[in-house]
């Protein structure tokens, strides 16, 4: 006999929303919208348990409750790789068919989705969807897949942007999959309509035109919805049917100029990505290394010749920027000088400029400069709404940082040591701080992370074999976090590693690997945040031992390292970033 599969609706659900903080516990009619979206769900008929899926963080124990009193099961899980807490959900409860509703949809069909139910359990779909072309209002979305997807999914992709954004690797996949799209009849297709609660505008409007609905049926379809909508259509949002905001991205990364860049551009996209439905491209020349780290954190990627002279890239960016539309174009300053940015701007669009290029004026619309060594720009007067962001709380850290995790001191002395000079080292710094350290009395356990634009891994391994150490080496690491949580003292470079070991507060011995870099190490050193080795070309062995052993010799001084790190470089820097760019949408 042919066990019955177990149909499950699994709803995403936390408090922590920037726009409108705790909107899943904001009441119409006199109940919580995540209480309404449970009780529609129990209208269908084809379900078999509800599970409610948020995370761990203390502040979600308002979920649970809400869930308890509700009467339905709670699943607790990573905040962040929400495709791991679906399948967790799934396993612990065994669900083998799974329902996905969002907690901010309160007008969610019940009806419709007996019948995808329905038309899912005949077996010849993969994923069924109202979204993959989205013609029902924003907000009767739904979909259904099977757990098995879902473990397909997590095996084919480890990019943080796939396990954030559950089913995005199906859409960035079809030809893999047998997918049906839902489409509305003529009577109910309004694309346009948002019918979610993301904002405290949706609160309000949403909320009136519930009340109504709810009041004439509890029981009610997107029928009944858009009938009152056609009585009261001051009641809705209509946004265009291109609803979806976008943004372009212009940045390099290569073995001569380092990842850094590239790194804090994926940091801004996903951050903007957490609250807004955004389509983010990102408009590269064609180096193998930038396009892999963009492709991999499940972003497009648009390729363009790696020696155009500057009067053609500014005719690419133009040609592309025209064909897709961006609400925002954001600049990385480095591989892109002022010119080219200016020639765009002037073309009508609006510009987000990631400048340490030292220039007075930037044609953009926001300048950022997250550096902590201050540049005194001065407004353009021909964009007289410029906003400038300068200064360490403007850091960009990927999104492992956003937990405020911090190392936790020890008066031991140090035993595991962090090696990690970003992720190039086109200074040959590693090998050389490796074997410094075997001129250091004692034997210690050391990491060393090799970044993906090495050129020296071969002398890397060969000091590693010979080294009194025991020596670890880390290839192509997704996370540097849990490295620096280990370490009890890291050894970089002034580039982007420099601001996420601050962030995490683990006593360093930092160099300066280029010219560039050299001011901030300095700064650094000068602030008590690190023990500056000055520029690499003038660091010796003699240099490097003594310092590692005051270093490790003094727990007063890694504990002065520790305070003044975390209290100059914070994890939000990314996010009020987004928020600065969201806001002017």
């Amino acid at each position: 006999m042919i066990k019955k599969q177990k149909v499950g609706a699994i709803v995403q659900a936390r408090v922590g929303s920037k726009r409108l903080p705790k909107k899943v516990l904001k009441k119409f009619c006199g109940k919580t919208i995540l209480s309404i979206i449970l009780e529609r769900l129990r209208l269908i008929s084809k379900i078999d348990k509800i599970v409610v899926a948020t995370t761990t963080k203390r502040e979600d124990d308002l979920i649970i409750k809400e869930a308890v009193d509700s009467g339905v099961a709670f699943f607790r899980g990573d905040e962040d790789d929400v495709l791991r807490r679906y399948i967790s959900a799934a396993d612990e409860n065994e669900i083998d068919i799974i329902v996905r509703v969002t907690a901010d949809e309160p007008m969610v069909d019940y009806k419709i989705i007996d019948n995808m139910i329905a038309s899912y359990v005949n077996g010849e779909y993969d994923y069924i969807s109202t979204t993959i072309e989205r013609t029902f209002p924003k907000g009767i979305d739904a979909e259904v897949f099977s757990l098995r997807l879902l473990k397909d999914i997590a095996s084919q992709s480890d990019s943080s942007y796939h396990h954030e954004h559950v089913t995005t690797y199906i859409h960035e996949n079809k030809e893999c999959y047998r997918i049906l799209n839902i489409f509305a009849p003529p009577r109910l297709e309004y694309p346009e309509l948002v019918l979610t609660v993301d904002t405290p505008d949706d609160y309000e409007r949403v909320g009136k035109l519930f009340e109504i609905v709810y009041k004439r049926n509890p029981r009610f379809t997107t029928d009944d919805v858009v009938a009152v909508i056609n009585e009261r259509p001051e009641l809705v949002e209509k946004i265009a049917p291109d609803t979806i905001k976008r943004f372009l991205f212009r940045v390099d990364a290569h073995y001569d100029i380092g990842i850094g860049d590239v790194k804090t551009c994926i940091s801004l996209a996903k951050a903007i990505n957490k609250d807004i439905e955004s389509e983010v491209v990102f408009l590269m020349k064609d180096y193998t290394l930038g396009n892999f780290l963009v492709e991999k954190a499940g972003f497009s990627v648009q390729k363009f010749g790696k020696n155009v002279a500057r009067e053609e890239e500014i005719n690419i960016i133009l040609t592309f920027a025209k064909n897709f539309e961006p609400h925002f174009i954001i600049f990385e300053a480095c591989p892109n000088d002022h010119y080219v940015i200016e020639k765009v701007k002037k073309n009508g669009f609006k510009i987000v400029c990631i400048d340490f290029g030292g220039e007075k004026t930037v044609y953009a619309d926001i300048v950022v400069n997250w550096d902590v060594v201050r540049h005194q720009y001065e407004k353009n007067k021909y964009i007289p709404d410029q906003k400038i962001l300068e200064g360490e709380k403007y850091v960009i850290l990927s999104e492992e940082f956003n937990n405020g995790q911090k190392y936790e001191l020890s008066d031991r002395r140090p035993e595991n040591i962090l090696i990690t000079t970003g992720g190039t080292d086109f200074s040959n710094l590693t090998p050389r701080i490796l074997d410094y350290f075997n001129d250091i009395e004692g034997r210690f356990n050391i990491d060393v992370i090799v970044g993906p634009g090495f050129e020296n891994n071969r002398e890397i391994s060969e000091i590693a074999v010979k080294s009194k150490h025991n020596v670890t080496i880390h290839n192509n690491i997704k996370n540097n976090h849990p490295f620096y949580l280990k370490s009890n003292i890291a050894v970089t470079t002034g580039g982007l590693t420099s601001y996420e070991v601050s962030a995490a507060g683990v006593p360093t011995m930092m160099v300066s690997a280029t010219g560039h870099q050299t001011p901030r190490v300095r700064y650094f050193g000068e602030k008590g945040m690190c023990a500056n080795l000055g520029f690499h070309a003038d660091l010796t062995r003699k240099n490097f031992v003594e310092m590692f052993n005051l270093l490790r010799n003094d727990a007063n001084l890694r504990l002065k390292l520790h305070n003044n790190s975390v209290k100059t470089v914070d994890d939000y820097g990314v996010f009020r970033i987004a928020e600065e760019i969201t806001s002017m949408l």
